[in-house]
C-alpha cells in the first residue's frame, strides 16, 4: 500500500517495493507499466491508456478487485471495445469506475454488467447533476449502474479507501443496497453523496 501523504510514488519507490496491494497512479507513463505489472494489486486507479499497456496475464491484473479510471475518457471506439474485452479478463474484478466518459457508458454498461456478474457496482461520475438528469432510457436499469454526484476528490478518496475507511466504492455499495430492499427507487440511479 502506497502511505505517502497523497503524492504519487516515483518509479524509485515502485521498484523497491513489491508489496503495494492499492495503487493510485492518474496519469499516463508507459515507464510505469513494467512497473506496475509485477504488483499483487488489489485496487488500481490510473489513465485508461496505461491500463491498456498492461498485459491482460500480469499478475497486478489477477487479482484486481477494483479498477478506477479518474480521468475523462477521451479515446476512440475502438479503445473502448479493447477495454471491454480487457474487463472480461479480470477474474477478481468487482468495483469499476469512469469520471467522465458518459458517453461510453451509456453505450456499454448493459454489456459489462450482462458480462461481469461478479461485478458489485460499476460508477460513473459527474461534474454537475443535470448531467445525468433525462430520459432514463438511455442508462442502465441494472442496480449495479450508479451515477456519483458530486465527483470526489479523488486523491482523498483513494487515501480513505485504502486505509478501510469511507469512500465512494463504500457510499455506491449501500446506494445499491437501498435500491435492492426498495428503500431508494430501483430507476433511480443517481447517488447524492455530500
Amino acid at each position: 500500500m502506497v502511505e505517502d501523504g497523497g503524492e504519487y510514488p516515483d518509479r524509485d519507490f515502485l521498484n523497491t517495493r513489491t508489496e503495494i496491494e492499492n495503487l493510485w497512479l492518474p496519469f499516463q507513463d508507459e515507464n510505469y507499466v513494467p512497473l506496475i505489472q509485477v504488483l499483487p494489486l488489489r485496487r488500481l486507479g490510473t489513465d485508461f491508456r496505461q491500463f491498456l499497456r498492461l498485459p491482460l496475464t500480469c499478475r497486478a491484473l489477477s487479482g484486481l478487485t477494483h479498477l478506477a479510471f479518474p480521468e475523462s475518457l477521451t479515446e476512440t471506439p475502438r479503445d473502448y471495445d479493447a477495454a471491454c474485452a480487457a474487463f472480461l479478463a479480470l477474474p477478481k474484478l468487482t468495483h469499476l469506475s469512469f469520471d467522465g466518459g458518459f458517453q461510453f457508458i451509456q453505450e456499454r454498461v448493459d454489456r459489462i454488467l450482462e458480462s461481469l456478474p461478479s461485478l458489485c457496482v460499476m460508477v460513473t461520475f459527474a461534474y454537475h447533476i443535470h448531467d445525468f438528469i433525462g430520459d432514463r432510457r438511455t442508462t442502465s436499469t441494472d442496480l449495479r449502474f450508479v451515477a456519483y454526484f458530486p465527483r470526489p476528490d479523488f486523491n482523498l478518496d483513494w487515501h480513505a479507501g485504502a486505509q478501510g475507511g469511507a469512500d465512494y466504492w463504500a457510499n455506491a455499495e449501500n446506494f445499491v443496497a437501498k435500491r435492492r430492499a426498495g428503500e431508494i427507487d430501483p430507476l433511480n440511479y443517481v447517488c447524492v453523496c455530500r
